[in-house]
């Protein structure tokens, strides 16, 4: 799928994702010696790359956006666990104010491993409190910029008791 530019393509876009995505979830590829990181299934590389021209069609035309069903088609493919990695780009197109009706479900992919870091990132921008419980366990992710985006949402939105808890080098990420 190429030039995505109205409301109606970027939901056949999204509807063509799901229609591909695996019934059954996808087994774990080799790790790769070099990144440590596990390769990328053609389903996860494709439904990422439809997620990258929906995102370029948001940047060129803000307003779709608004259009309806849009934002809620975008968080369906964020929620199919069986695209796996390549959800990626879906859960960053839901960080929005205007997406903050996705919150709870975005939430839940803050214990999905493929895609946590971006939960998180995309409740701090739709400004979602009150999502501080699930946030909390990724002080230890593995990752340091998946800490540093729970660091900043609960100082941010967490409770005083959870702040607490916050390493203090994690407290105020350095900018770059």
């Amino acid at each position: 799928m190429t030039g995505i530019s109205t409301s109606a393509e970027v939901l056949d876009a999204c509807r063509h994702v799901l229609e591909s995505s695996p019934a059954e979830p996808l087994p774990d590829l080799p790790v790769s010696g070099l990144t440590g990181q596990r390769a990328w299934h053609y389903v996860e590389r494709q439904a990422w790359a439809v997620g990258e021209q929906i995102r370029q069609a948001l940047v060129r035309k803000p307003a779709l956006r608004k259009q309806p069903g849009v934002l809620e088609a975008i968080a369906e493919c964020a929620l199919s666990r069986n695209l796996g990695r390549g959800r990626q780009s879906f859960v960053m197109l839901v960080g929005c104010v205007a997406a903050r009706n996705c919150a709870d479900a975005i939430a839940r992919l803050c214990s999905d491993p493929d895609v946590a870091g971006h939960a998180v990132d995309s409740l701090i921008k739709m400004r979602a409190p009150g999502y501080a419980a699930q946030v909390h366990p990724l002080l230890s992710a593995p990752h340091a910029w998946i800490r540093r985006k729970a660091s900043t949402y609960l100082q941010r939105y967490g409770s005083p008791e959870l702040v607490a808890l916050v390493p203090p080098n994690e407290c105020h990420p350095t900018k770059r």
